[in-house]
């Protein structure tokens, strides 16, 4: 087992590589790259792993949260993040399920939380917290902008009805292959950070918890037969 930093800056690899000790890692140089999930699905893809843990040049966990994000896993947790997608464990399964990263959120950003309603939809048991060291003074490698513009063409979030529409389709094909090796928990098993301890994402969390999740082809079925 050996946890990934996707990156381009190797001086913060370098001071992540030595907070997991003794837990090997790998730099994975993003140079050329435009996003996040475009690494990280290079990563999945020329991998040969049950899973893979994924940290960015910001986090700095410690061997003991490897130990906790491991034995979530076991417990059957098939996504587990102690700090959201800066520090992540994903199953081989829940890729095989749910797909690689949407490489569509094409300069960075939003791919995160895109994910997280793919596991709510594909019933992914799922721990999503903010709970090691990471370094937030330090700015991101991605712009956010494009990523921004799709995420809103892609979904719509309903307030009032509480739903959230998903306009657009994943991409197709976008998976690696797997043999289903046990049962995962489901996503009503999962552990949500609700409370919003230091980014302002945990709101999405909240959403995510209390939305269902709907096509938006099936609400203008409906309409279309009301009419």
């Amino acid at each position: 087992m050996k946890i990934f930093c996707p990156s381009i800056r190797p001086q913060y690899y370098e001071e992540l590589a030595q907070s997991v000790k003794p837990f090997e890692t790998e730099y994975i140089n993003g140079n050329g790259f435009s996003s996040f999930a475009a690494l990280c699905n290079k990563i999945f893809r020329e991998n040969d792993q049950s899973f893979f843990i994924i940290a960015n040049d910001k986090a700095r966990p410690n061997p003991d949260n490897i130990d906790k994000m491991l034995n979530l896993h076991k417990d059957g947790f098939g996504f587990v993040a102690l700090y959201r997608m800066g520090f992540f464990l994903v199953d081989k399964i829940v890729l095989s399920k749910v797909g690689l990263l949407d490489e569509r959120f094409s300069d960075g950003g939003y791919e995160d939380n895109d994910y997280y309603i793919r596991l709510k939809k594909n019933n992914i048991g799922s721990y999503i917290n903010e709970e090691i060291n990471y370094l937030l003074n330090v700015t991101t490698l991605w712009k956010h902008k494009k990523s921004a513009e799709f995420f809103s063409r892609k979904y719509k979030i309903d307030h009032r009805n509480k739903k959230i529409i998903v306009k657009i389709s994943d991409e197709e094909k976008n998976t690696v292959e797997c043999f289903d090796r046990g049962k995962l928990k489901n996503w009503e098993e999962s552990f949500l950070c609700t409370i919003p301890l230091v980014t302002y994402k945990a709101h999405f969390e909240v959403v995510l918890k209390e939305y269902d999740i709907v096509n938006e082809r099936k609400i203008k079925k409906v309409f279309s037969w009301w009419k």
